[in-house]
């Protein structure tokens, strides 16, 4: 009966081990137009801004989207759409960066606009950084392709379209950890 047991465990292992051999990663080019990762995820970010259909809909680099975003991913976009002025402003101050993993951080308080306290631009970050965490998971689902992707993976593709979208004046964490404003 033992013997059994543990051939039987053993098959399921190998198998287990089999399949994980082929599950095949999203490619990943390198240069200067960004990966088809990238375009994959920023396709899904702007399927958010779209009327998201039902059935599966077309996304960036090809693939198909299979899971619609929630009523809680439509909230957390529509609440970023609704600081994004007051996100713009912190960032071209200086007071707020974005860093390389997707997250804004209040990186020189100094440089606060006019009117604005540490505690309200704190607010603005954290409630930024929450409704990005529930994007970026639901991203991570959105389709089987991108499910494959390491979390990670999918973050720093994102911190490229926040980066990229920032204006100038913006801190910038690069992937090395140096900091550079945005020109």
């Amino acid at each position: 009966m033992r013997n059994r047991q543990f051939v039987r465990a053993a098959g399921i292992l190998l198998a287990g081990m089999l399949l994980s051999c082929a599950v095949k990663m999203p490619e990943v080019q390198v240069g200067g137009g960004g990966s088809s990762l990238d375009e994959q995820v920023v396709g899904s970010y702007e399927q958010l801004g779209s009327s998201y259909p039902v059935i599966s809909s077309r996304a960036a680099g090809g693939t198909v989207a299979t899971n619609p975003p929630s009523p809680e991913v439509r909230a957390a976009y529509e609440r970023q759409r609704g600081r994004a002025e007051d996100l713009r402003n912190l960032k071209r101050s200086g007071a707020v960066g974005e860093d390389a993993h997707g997250r804004v951080i209040l990186r020189d308080a100094s440089r606060l606009p006019a009117g604005w306290t540490v505690e309200a631009a704190q607010r603005v970050v954290e409630a930024e950084n929450a409704d990005r965490d529930v994007i970026a998971g639901w991203i991570a689902t959105s389709n089987v392709r991108l499910s494959l992707a390491p979390r990670a993976s999918i973050d720093r593709s994102l911190a490229k379209m926040y980066q990229r979208q920032s204006p100038p004046g913006t801190w910038v964490e690069r992937e090395d950890g140096t900091w550079v404003r945005k020109e």
